[in-house]
C-alpha cells in the first residue's frame, strides 16, 4: 500500500502547489526560472518511492492531499498505469479547483485497472468524470465498493448544457435500458452527488447491497422512491441518510419512514434531517427493524430564520429534535409503548440537550443494552455548552448503570 497525505491546517482551499507557482505556469515573465516549482519538486521527490516497488505488487493506492495527482503517477504514461495496472483500490482526494487540472492536460487515466474498487473525492473536470466513468465501466462486474464525494461542487461554474455532478448521465453514462451496472457491489456511498432521473436506480444491483450512504444528494427521496418501485430485495445492514438543512421542501422523514418499512435485517441507521420532522413517527417506523438493530444516530439540523439572532440564516443543529411538548408527554407516559421500548440498541447518537435525554432513554432503564450514548454537538455550533459531563451524568447515568458517555 502507497499513501500520500497533507499535513494541511490552515490551507484548506487552494491547497494545490499549482496555485504558489502560477506565474510559471502561465509564462509570467517575473517568475523564478532558475528554481524547480514545487509542484514537480514533490513529484521529484516521491517518483523514487514508486521505483523501488515490484511490478504489479502493489494493490492499494491512496492520494489523500486534495490536490493534483502528478501525471508521471496516475496518467496515461504514469507509472502505477503502466507498471501497477493490478492494483485493486484507489483513493483519491484530488479538491480539482486548480486550474491546470481543469484545462485538459495531462489527465487522471484509470483505464488500464480491471480489478479496481474506487473512491474519489472532489472531481471537478469533465476529464476526471470521463476517466471515473470509463474505469467503472472497466470494472463493473466486479466492483464490490464504490465512494464517490463530489465536495463543494455547488460553488464551482459550469455551463448551461446540463454538464452536471450526475450519477446517471455524467458518472454512469448509462444508455437507455442498460440495467444491473454493479452486481457485485455490497458498498455504495455518495456525496453531494445528483440522483436525479432515479428511473437509473435500476442498474444499481440493489439487492446485493449490504451498506448504503447518502450524504447531501439531490434526489434522494425520488432515488429512495424508485428502488422500492423497482421490486428489487433490500438487504441492507446499514443506512446513513444526511440531508441539507434548507431541503425543506422535501419529505425525506416520510420517505425513509417508508424505506424502512419496506425490509428488515437493519443493523446500523445514521441520519441527519431538515426540519420539520414528525420525530415520534419517525422513531415508531425503526421498529421494523428492532430485532437486528443495535446502532442509531438521530441528528436535525435546521437554517436559523430568527432576524434578531446574531446566527440569523445560518446553519445549526436543532437541539429540541423537533419534539413538540405534547411530544414530550406521550414519551413520559408511553410506558411499553415507548418508540424505542422494543429496541435492543448497543449505540445511541444524538443531537439533543441534556434536559430532554430522560424521557427519551427511559426504556434503557430495563433494557441494560445500552453501552455507548454519544450526545452530539456539530462543530460550527460548538460555541455554546450543550451541558456539563456533570449534568449529564447526574440527569441520567445512574439510571443507565451500563452506558458509557
Amino acid at each position: 500500500m502507497v499513501q500520500v497525505r497533507p499535513r494541511f491546517h490552515r490551507h484548506l482551499e487552494e491547497r494545490c502547489l499549482h496555485h504558489r507557482d502560477m506565474g510559471f505556469y502561465v509564462g509570467d515573465a517575473d517568475a523564478d526560472a532558475e528554481r524547480q516549482p514545487r509542484f514537480e519538486k514533490l513529484t521529484t521527490h516521491l517518483m523514487p518511492l514508486f521505483e523501488q516497488l515490484r511490478e504489479e505488487s502493489l494493490r492499494s493506492f491512496s492520494w489523500e492531499m486534495g490536490t493534483c495527482v502528478p501525471p508521471q503517477i496516475l496518467s496515461h504514461r504514469g507509472y502505477i498505469n503502466n507498471k501497477q495496472s493490478s492494483i485493486e483500490t484507489i483513493s483519491l482526494i484530488t479538491g480539482g479547483t486548480c486550474p491546470i487540472s481543469t484545462d485538459g492536460e495531462n489527465p487522471i487515466d484509470l483505464s488500464a485497472f480491471r480489478s479496481l474498487r474506487d473512491t474519489w473525492t472532489g472531481l471537478q473536470s469533465s476529464e476526471e468524470f470521463d476517466a471515473l466513468s470509463r474505469a467503472l465501466k472497466n470494472n463493473s462486474e466486479h466492483l464490490r465498493e464504490l465512494r464517490l464525494d463530489f465536495a463543494n461542487w455547488s460553488e464551482e461554474d459550469w455551463d448551461e448544457d446540463g454538464f452536471g455532478n450526475s450519477l446517471a448521465s455524467q458518472v454512469l453514462k448509462l444508455s437507455a435500458g442498460q440495467f444491473e451496472m454493479f452486481p457485485a457491489l455490497e458498498t455504495l456511498s455518495l456525496s453531494a452527488i445528483s440522483l436525479e432521473n432515479a428511473e437509473k436506480a435500476y442498474a444499481l444491483n440493489f439487492s446485493g447491497l449490504s451498506s448504503l450512504t447518502l450524504r447531501y444528494c439531490s434526489g434522494s427521496e425520488e432515488f429512495l422512491t424508485a428502488v422500492i418501485d423497482s421490486g428489487q430485495t433490500i438487504r441492507l445492514s446499514s443506512l446513513e441518510v444526511v440531508c441539507s438543512p434548507s431541503d425543506i421542501d422535501i419529505d425525506m422523514c416520510g420517505t425513509l419512514s417508508m424505506f424502512l418499512g419496506a425490509f428488515q435485517g437493519l443493523k446500523n441507521l445514521f441520519v441527519s434531517l431538515p426540519r420539520p420532522v414528525e420525530t415520534l413517527d419517525f422513531w415508531r417506523t425503526i421498529t421494523q427493524h428492532k430485532s437486528t438493530l443495535t446502532r442509531f444516530v438521530c441528528h436535525q439540523r435546521t437554517v436559523n430564520l430568527d432576524d434578531n439572532s446574531s446566527r440569523f440564516e445560518e446553519e445549526e443543529d436543532l437541539l429540541d429534535l423537533s419534539l413538540l411538548p405534547e411530544d414530550i408527554t406521550e414519551l413520559n407516559q408511553s410506558g411499553s409503548h415507548h418508540s424505542f421500548a422494543a429496541l435492543s440498541l448497543e449505540c445511541f447518537g444524538l443531537g439533543c440537550t441534556h434536559y430532554r435525554l430522560k424521557p427519551i432513554l427511559a426504556p434503557f432503564t430495563t433494557t441494560q443494552t445500552l453501552k455507548i450514548l454519544h450526545i452530539r454537538k456539530s462543530g460550527p455550533d460548538m460555541e455554546g455548552p450543550m451541558g456539563r459531563r456533570g449534568e449529564i451524568y447526574s440527569s441520567i447515568g445512574a439510571w443507565i448503570p451500563t452506558m458509557a458517555l
